[in-house]
């Protein structure tokens, strides 16, 4: 699936939209009250250290290649899995048959799901701060403003 072209409406999301739904998804992950939040790498670590840092939680990382799990706090056994989205709900199955093979409770959360592609069934699943009925493009040098390793990436400088 080529999300980019399946959507008719596309365009940036802003500053404010962007932290208004922040704010909806972090009131949602309070109700499930996690032991730690665990950025799903790589689009999921930067909500998920704003989160993690809000909620004052310590903070893990998954990384799906290898299926490897690294936490803060070992003792940690309601995980609250932070991803940027969800549009065709691949990252999510992955993450859902590594993560239902373990004894974690857990719950996956994006900044949005898409109301156009995403599907029904996947949507039922997870905790998203919205549901958006565009394609969110990013705003030249947005992410630069806050992921290091983006700015590294794009200037193919290794961290």
């Amino acid at each position: 699936m080529n999300k980019t072209v399946e959507h008719e409406i596309k365009r940036p999301m802003s500053h404010s939209e962007m932290e208004c739904y922040l704010f909806n998804l972090i009131e949602k992950v309070k109700y499930f009250n996690p032991d730690e939040i665990v950025g799903i790498n790589r689009g999921g670590m930067s909500y998920g250290t704003w989160i993690a840092h809000i909620l004052d939680l310590p903070l893990g990382m998954y990384i799906r290649k290898g299926n490897r799990l690294m936490l803060t706090n070992e003792s940690s056994k309601r995980l609250m899995l932070i991803d940027d989205n969800i549009i065709s709900g691949e990252t999510f199955t992955e993450v859902k048959n590594y993560f239902d093979t373990t004894d974690y409770i857990w719950k996956f959360g994006v900044l949005f799901s898409d109301s156009i592609v995403t599907p029904e069934v996947f949507k039922q699943q997870i905790i998203s701060g919205t549901d958006l009925n565009y394609f969110a493009t990013t705003v030249p040098g947005f992410y630069r403003n806050f992921v290091p390793y983006e700015r590294a990436r794009d200037k193919n400088e290794s961290i």
